[in-house]
């Protein structure tokens, strides 16, 4: 039996930021928190 925890933060300071794709310009996403727990047994 293993488990694996992952923890994973976008936009870390939480600044307002701007970003590009497909040819527009969109504000960025505001801090993200993800938590995960894989388990094998």
């Amino acid at each position: 039996l293993w488990a694996t925890l992952r923890l994973k933060v976008d936009n870390v300071t939480n600044k307002n930021y701007w970003t590009a794709r497909y040819g527009q310009i969109y504000l960025g996403n505001p801090r993200t928190i993800s938590l995960s727990l894989t388990t094998k047994f």
